[in-house]
Order: C-alpha cells, then structure tokens, then sequence
C-alpha cells in the first residue's frame, strides 16, 4: 500500500511541479464513503506525501524514491466535513492527537451548512474548529474551507432566500477569520452559479457583489448579532468605512419581503444591496431584512 501510495505522489509531484500549489491529503475521511483507515493511517499517508512533495517530515520507515520534488507548494490537512457524519470537532481532534498537525501548512475543512440551516452557524463551526487547533498548539496556521455552501443534496429554489443564504455566509466566515473559502459547485446541477447556457446566475452574481464588500476591505468590528439584527464593521481607509446589517426575523419570497427598522449610525450616508444598486440614506432609518445591505460613508 505505502509503496503504491509514494509511487503515485512521486508521479503527480512530478508532472505538475510548480503547477499544483497546494495539495489536499484527503477528501472528507469521516464519511465512511471516502475512508475506512484509522487516524493513524490517515497521518502515517501525510507524512509521506509531505516528504516526497515537500522533503521534510520523512518517516525512517519508508522508502522514497525521490524526496523533495516541489519544496514551494504546500499541504493541508484532510478536509473533514462540518456536518455529517462525526463531527468536524471531534474529527480534527483525533487527526491531530494522532499527530496530524505537525504535517499540515494548512488546516483544510469543508465547511457546509446544510439548507434549511442558518448560514450564520458556519461561524460557530469555525468557532469550535479554532478551539481544537488551540489546544493542539496548531492556531497559528491559516484555516481554509475548500469545499462548502448549502450542500450539494439540497437546494434553494427561491432567488431572495438564496441571496440572503449566500450572502451572510460568506460575511459570517471572513468575519470568523477564515482565510480562504470555496464554494461547491459553481456549475452544480441544483442552484448553480453559473451554467453552459446562461453564464453567471442571480446566485453567481450575489456571490460577486459580496466578494466586491469583502475583498480589500479591512474588518474593523466582527459580524455580532443583538437580537435578531446582526452588524459587520469594515474600512478601506481614506474615510471610508462600511457596516453589513440584516435581520434574521424576516422573511423573503419570491419578491415579498418583511423587513424591521434599523437606525443609520452617524457618518453612513449610502446603502447599497445586493444587486450593487447603491443610492443615498433618506433620513436617519432604513429598512433591513434576511437580505444583507452595506451602508457607506462614501
């Protein structure tokens, strides 16, 4: 097995040195359906790839025919999966007490929430995933979801809630500190952000206009929610500064939409929605619901 699994990583190292920058260990290893070893086993199959790709962390035990192959690229941890099957809490924990941590540049997990779950409990996953890196004296590696969204399984029909969904989010998890999140699938078959046909949907549009409030901003006040309306601080400087705000308690569907009143705070003179659509505060209050909105000082 370790002779076929080195022979394989020599081989992939090999042809894609320079191309592949970063290399998962393995896709969701609590599903029974993707891994049946121990935690052992799953690290035992880190260490080497480590060595061949990286040159360190060799195991005394194995023979390398090459070692070393593409010492810039780096390795993640396998990529546990939020919710299904043992929890990403106690998944990671066994990974890493097994000795797991030592041979990951990265702490890779798959950060689902499935619909009809709150997007804000991805931010309490992350939560709970950084408490085990802490006690495992891993915390100050980056933490990335390379695989997440509403599921594959299921499905958001209606555009307003699927907006809403997407939008908080990803602003719940770059708020949470999460260094790079990625979306499965762009071109799934449920509720795609794109398709051969159409190009980019209203989902991959909401997906943009976020990654344009998100990407180059600085966060200034972590995503906290009083009540029911949650509220996320950022800045680009020069002046500018910006605050996300949206309600849980309301409802969106189909274009009929509740919404509740939220007090514009001194300074923020323009909203903007999820469609870009960006116009001025008329007086001291906006309406807000499950759809975020970005006030603006500038």
């Amino acid at each position: 097995m370790w002779t076929d699994l080195a022979n394989w990583v020599t081989a992939v190292a090999s042809r894609y040195k320079g191309q592949i920058k970063y290399y998962e260990i393995w896709n969701e290893p609590s599903a029974p359906t993707m891994w049946q070893g121990t935690d052992a086993q799953l690290v035992r199959l880190a260490q080497d790839a480590r060595c061949i790709i990286i040159g360190t962390g060799c195991n005394s035990q194995s023979v390398y025919t090459q070692i070393g192959i593409d010492p810039a690229a780096q390795i993640t941890t396998p990529a546990f999966v939020s919710d299904d099957y043992q929890t990403l809490k106690d998944a990671m924990t066994n990974y890493l007490q097994a000795g797991g941590g030592q041979y990951a540049d990265i702490i890779a997990y798959h950060g689902y929430v499935q619909w009809p779950g709150a997007p804000e409990r991805a931010a309490t996953d992350l939560s709970n995933l950084r408490k085990v890196l802490t006690n495992a004296n891993v915390s100050d590696k980056p933490v990335w979801s390379t695989e997440g969204g509403y599921g594959v399984y299921h499905t958001i029909s209606d555009p307003d809630q699927q907006a809403a969904w997407i939008a908080r989010y990803l602003i719940v998890q770059q708020s949470a500190g999460l260094a790079r999140t990625y979306w499965y699938a762009w071109d799934a078959s449920d509720a795609p952000f794109w398709t051969k046909t159409g190009g980019t949907t209203n989902a991959g549009s909401t997906y943009g206009e976020v990654i344009n409030w998100l990407v180059g901003a600085a966060l200034t006040s972590p995503c906290v929610a009083t009540g029911t309306v949650w509220q996320c601080g950022y800045t680009r400087g020069n002046g500018y500064d910006a605050l996300a705000v949206w309600d849980t308690a309301q409802s969106c569907s189909r274009g009929t939409c509740t919404t509740s009143t939220f007090n514009v705070p001194f300074g923020y003179t323009y909203v903007r929605d999820l469609n870009g659509t960006k116009v001025a505060v008329a007086g001291s209050a906006v309406q807000i619901g499950i759809k975020p909105i970005l006030l603006e000082t500038q």
